[in-house]
């Protein structure tokens, strides 16, 4: 129960974040946006990889005060997030004043509907959700697979899998700049995949730690290509930000 109403709260602040972005940035700076807030992610989940089974013995062998000390670091962030964050009033002016003009009658559920019955969205939704699973997935059960399938300690585990996020922060700096200065998606989401994909393949397969991990560190910094791509995307469908 705990763990999914933490995946609920994940998935509303990271619709909320792609909303920010839609109404703060302008078309030509939301790919650099994204690829911030990608990096943020991406550096948080490096360091704590990296200090998870440190924590955990310092805190006397105990993943409870380990918790215990991420929540208080969370309501802290949320904390400075209700502080310091502004509504964009200028933009919802100027959709007021669309609405009017238009004589559409807009509100949070019509605008919902609205969302909802559109290819576009669906589509997007369902290729970041898919890309999410996957990449979730893998963060979750590599410390595993490292431990019981190819013999690591969970120390030497637990720095591989921080290495390897390290290396995805690199991916996504690159994957936005690609995206920024080419100006297209598809075009960097597509064959960053289908290397990476054989890259995750022959990791699983192959001997050596050395082999194994090189073919993890090039999966992890050719995957994390996509998130800046496909994020940028969901802030560039139709209509997700009125021209001010």
């Amino acid at each position: 129960l705990s763990r999914a109403v933490t995946g609920a709260g994940h998935g509303i602040s990271g619709s909320c974040t792609h909303s920010v972005i839609a109404a703060w940035f302008p078309p030509r700076e939301k790919s650099a946006a994204v690829t911030v807030n990608s990096l943020g992610i991406v550096a948080v989940t490096t360091l704590v990889y990296t200090c998870a089974v440190p924590l955990y013995h310092a805190f006397g062998d105990s993943w409870r005060r380990v918790m215990l000390l991420t929540l208080g670091v969370l309501a802290a962030a949320d904390a400075l997030w209700i502080l310091l964050y502004r509504d964009n009033h200028a933009l919802n002016a100027h959709i007021a004043r669309e609405n009017a003009r238009s004589g559409r009658v807009v509100n949070a559920f019509s605008g919902m509907r609205q969302a909802v019955s559109r290819r576009d969205v669906w589509l997007v939704c369902l290729f970041m959700g898919l890309g999410n699973i996957a990449s979730n997935g893998i963060n979750t059960y590599l410390p595993q697979f490292l431990q019981t399938v190819r013999g690591y300690s969970d120390t030497a585990a637990s720095a591989v899998v921080g290495v390897t996020a390290g290396i995805g922060a690199v991916g996504t700096f690159l994957g936005g700049a690609a995206t920024t200065f080419l100006g297209r998606r598809k075009g960097v989401i597509v064959p960053c995949m289908a290397v990476s994909t054989v890259c995750l393949a022959l990791s699983l397969v192959c001997p050596g730690a050395m082999l194994i991990s090189g073919f993890f560190f090039a999966y992890t910094l050719l995957t994390n290509f996509r998130p800046p791509a496909s994020q940028t995307i969901a802030t560039e469908l139709p209509d997700s930000t009125p021209s001010l």
